[in-house]
């Protein structure tokens, strides 16, 4: 395995070097349905159709497409200047609403 370096500047001014041996995933800044921090390479899982239907306000009805129990996966990527979904059989979005998402792995993960 590659080891990656880092030079990191402290809010003192002061340069450091670290050292990562492993895979590095880039923070989205943006949490889930339960508050879990949103990594890249993070694996998402739609909320069911009820709990989607609770955060939107969408009845029940509307979200007949979505599935009743296990909801839709999708994989976070970075596109810069921004993060997205990895292009999936649900097409290609933008991650724009990750209260409507639970994290439940990494594409790292064994």
């Amino acid at each position: 395995m590659r080891a990656i370096k880092y030079k990191v500047r402290d809010r003192e001014g002061d340069w450091s070097v670290t050292t990562v041996l492993g895979n590095v995933c880039r923070f989205t800044g943006l949490h889930d349905a339960d508050g879990v921090e949103i990594y890249e390479g993070d694996i998402l899982q739609e909320l069911p159709r009820e709990e989607y239907a609770k955060v939107t306000g969408i009845s029940i009805e509307e979200l007949d497409d979505l599935p009743l129990e296990d909801g839709r996966k999708v994989t976070v990527v970075y596109d810069a200047p921004s993060f997205s979904f990895a292009e999936n059989k649900y097409g290609y979005i933008f991650l724009t609403r990750p209260e409507l998402f639970r994290v439940v792995g990494n594409v790292h993960d064994k």
